[in-house]
């Protein structure tokens, strides 16, 4: 069978039917970071793996079957701030963040932005190499080394 689809030919980018070959990721865009990988802040008392369940379900709609993979994150990233973000009305400073990621799978349906809850524009399933070229650099070298080489 050949491993160029139909959507390869189009250049569909929202479509899970292209680059047959090599595994592909959901990536979202906002207005205010651009494209990365769906995230949210955890709720109160909530686990990583509920979070990233439901942070796919709030990205993505109901009409994804997907499978978080394990309870322990595939990496975490330190991103420290410039300059703090005092919130004076709870007395609070934030001088950074730790992002985690989770690894997950779909196993049927598609993505549909519809409902969102971040205000996501955009998605598109991406490979590691046109992964590269949409992230910011900095987001890149987050996550280069936890993305396989198919």
């Amino acid at each position: 069978m050949p491993r160029v689809s139909e959507a390869d030919r189009r250049m569909d980018l929202r479509s899970l039917d292209r680059r047959l070959e090599r595994t592909v990721y959901l990536v979202v865009k906002t207005p205010e970071w651009g494209w990365g990988f769906p995230g949210a802040v955890l709720e109160r008392r909530e686990s990583l793996h509920t979070g990233a369940e439901r942070v796919i379900v709030q990205t993505g709609g109901v009409n994804m079957n997907t499978w978080v993979v394990g309870n322990m994150p595939v990496c975490h990233h330190v991103l420290n701030y410039p300059r703090a973000i005092v919130n004076k009305e709870k007395g609070t400073e934030l001088r950074g963040e730790k992002i985690f990621f989770m690894k997950a799978r779909i196993l049927a349906g598609q993505a549909n932005l519809k409902d969102n809850k971040f205000g996501i524009e955009d998605f598109q399933w991406l490979s590691k190499e046109e992964i590269q070229k949409a992230f910011h650099p900095r987001d890149w070298n987050a996550v280069k080394n936890i993305l396989p080489e198919r």
